[in-house]
């Protein structure tokens, strides 16, 4: 009896201490889209920025990069959004590869240009048929390029800029997916550049943002199918920037994070409103200050893989961003967090049987379960023991049979 009146006060002392401490509620600042961030599982593959991902039939594709050891990777990986799991696939052929540009058609994913890992940038376009899970290697008659932007509209693809072995580059190529064919058109209206972002918004190509080997640019641009023209749009309000993230939407786009022109990292996310012609401060990541993650939106969210931190850190953190949570069918504290020896992990509410077992697992940056356990259900706690750990980022992740819920944990000593 007196072990379940200590149980029961822990709980209510939780919950109290949840409304009082910041760790618990994370200030928003203004915003349009109202976006809310939360961690997924982490890359299986491991840690990793610079990579390329695509979308097809709403299971995400990512892969390549460069890893933690800084060394340059061939794998692939499907991630599917409801189960929220990854799943190795085979990898691509010939060379590893990073600074690669991919997209998808109705049918495959694809794959262009990039640095192989003995530093040769290429043009070849791979396509996977995730049917059959097989690659195959299609000659283009496009100059050799990485850090190129590009996006697909109808039945075309659109490839521009980027770097080939000396300079920028500032041409601009349309690809009908079907025959295959390479067109080239005229070239880009603005300076020759790389690392741009792009993104597709109801049939309109943006490409925002980029250097060259002098400048860093905050500049944005839209491209018009129908009349094959380019015309410049509200500049980026924040410092200009490379290494961004993009992903269209409905209304337009969204830029996160990324490094600025003074070599700083952000988190800032800002949106563009297409029809107002206006760029909108969003939430910051909840991954604070990362460059070179991959993203694509899926369903109703948009999520962000991988990338580099500050300290030149690369991370497997998974964050999805939307205007609801996927899932707050079991409600997880965690305390203390930052912490030094240990977690308690508290289920204050878990829609279901309450005598549902629960995983609890503690994730590495490199994905690596370093501490599990499990708990019943609704009002139950566990703790973990942290006191091996080095200092650092960590996930914990506690899941039913259907519902999971991912949280960054601190160990700082």
């Amino acid at each position: 009896m007196y072990a379940n009146v200590l149980k029961a006060s822990m709980i209510r002392s939780l919950f109290l201490f949840s409304l009082l401490v910041p760790n618990f509620v994370q200030a928003q600042p203004t915003e349009v889209l109202k976006l809310k961030g939360q961690f997924m599982m982490p890359f299986s593959g491991g840690p990793r920025d610079d990579g390329s991902a695509a979308v097809l039939n709403d299971i995400g594709y990512y892969g390549l990069g460069n890893n933690q050891y800084f060394e340059v990777q061939k794998d692939w990986w499907a991630y599917y959004p409801l189960d929220d799991r990854w799943e190795r696939r085979s990898d691509i052929p010939g060379a590893p590869r990073q600074y690669c540009t991919s997209f998808s058609s109705d049918q495959s994913v694809f794959v262009f240009g990039g640095i192989l890992d003995d530093g040769t940038i290429v043009s070849e376009l791979l396509e996977y048929n995730a049917v059959n899970d097989s690659w195959k290697q299609i000659n283009t008659s496009v100059p050799t390029r990485a850090k190129a932007f590009g996006f697909r509209i109808g039945p075309d693809y659109y490839l521009g800029g980027g770097q080939n072995d000396t300079m920028a580059l500032g041409d601009f190529w349309q690809l009908n997916i079907a025959s295959g064919l390479w067109t080239k058109l005229d070239s880009l209206p603005f300076s020759p550049r790389y690392d741009m972002v792009s993104f597709v918004s109801e049939g309109i190509g943006y490409a925002c943002l980029g250097q060259d080997s002098i400048n860093t640019y905050n500049s944005c641009w839209e491209f018009q199918v129908a009349t094959n023209a380019w015309r410049e749009v509200a500049a980026f309000p924040g410092r200009a920037r490379t290494f961004a993230t993009s992903i269209g939407s409905n209304s337009g786009g969204i830029v996160f994070g990324g490094q600025n022109d003074k070599a700083e990292l952000n988190s800032e996310v800002y949106s563009f409103d297409k029809e107002s012609n206006a760029w909108n401060r969003e939430i910051d990541l909840i991954y604070p200050e990362v460059r070179g993650m991959e993203g694509f939106s899926i369903l109703d969210g948009y999520y962000l893989i991988g990338g580099l931190t500050q300290n030149f850190t690369r991370i497997s953190a998974v964050q999805r961003y939307g205007e609801e949570e996927k899932s707050e069918l079991v409600d997880v504290k965690v305390w203390p967090n930052p912490t030094r020896s240990g977690i308690s992990i508290f289920i204050i509410d878990h829609v279901g049987k309450n005598s549902e077992e629960l995983q609890v697992h503690l994730f590495d940056t490199h994905g690596i379960v370093v501490g599990e356990a499990k708990i019943s259900g609704q009002n139950d706690f566990r703790t973990l023991d942290t006191e091996s750990l080095g200092n650092g980022i960590y996930f914990l992740r506690v899941a039913s049979e259907a519902y999971s819920v991912v949280q960054k944990i601190s160990v700082m000593k």
